[in-house]
């Protein structure tokens, strides 16, 4: 897999560069923003993953840019990952706060390139989540941990609350906003469903 990782860290940046190649990546590593569009104008990626305090260019715009040629994001963010974040309207495809342990990038990455290459579509009653697009209705972005919770619940799975408390939020406001009648709620004895 090639893997570009933007990162102004030096000693993260060469941390993550040996762990992944270690499972035979191919991994670029950068350390500001300006970088990742000359990396981008030469080479393409199956993913990125970008502090979200990348300097001289904003994050928002170069996760923007990365969509646009259809390369998955993974933010690092030093700040716990809450509601606002996932309802930023311009979103990664996941997040992963600092500190956190090496398994759980690599997983990440994993996890991330394999829900993008699915072409399933997420459908109950009036909300739906087109996996390719990653857009809840068409419209509003979503993350991986967001569609893993909908497809979860949608199968009537279980869903752990504590790992899954901020998607479960994030997807009622995003909902909301839509004016869907789908909502997530707890339901005695059965835990989380989607219900209309």
């Amino acid at each position: 897999m090639k893997i570009l990782i933007a990162e102004p860290d030096r000693d993260f940046l060469h941390a993550f560069r040996s762990l992944l190649e270690l499972d035979g990546n191919r991994v670029t590593t950068i350390f500001d923003g300006t970088q990742v569009i000359t990396k981008l104008a030469a080479h393409n990626y199956d993913v990125a993953v970008m502090d979200m305090n990348i300097p001289r260019i904003s994050y928002k715009e170069l996760v923007e840019l990365l969509h646009k040629k259809n390369i998955p994001v993974i933010l690092l963010s030093e700040k716990r990952i809450g509601i606002k974040m996932l309802c930023d309207d311009v979103l990664g495809d996941a997040y992963l706060s600092f500190p956190f342990l090496p398994g759980e990038l690599t997983e990440l990455i994993e996890k991330v390139v394999s829900t993008l290459s699915s072409d399933e579509k997420l459908r109950f009653a009036d909300a739906e989540i087109d996996i390719p697009d990653m857009k809840l209705c068409t419209t509003v972005p979503v993350t991986c941990e967001e569609t893993e919770v909908f497809r979860t619940l949608m199968n009537k799975g279980a869903v752990d609350s504590k790992k899954a408390g901020k998607y479960i939020s994030s997807l009622n406001h995003k909902l909301e906003k839509l004016n869907k009648k789908t909502r997530i709620r707890y339901l005695m004895n059965e835990g989380y469903r989607l219900v209309t």
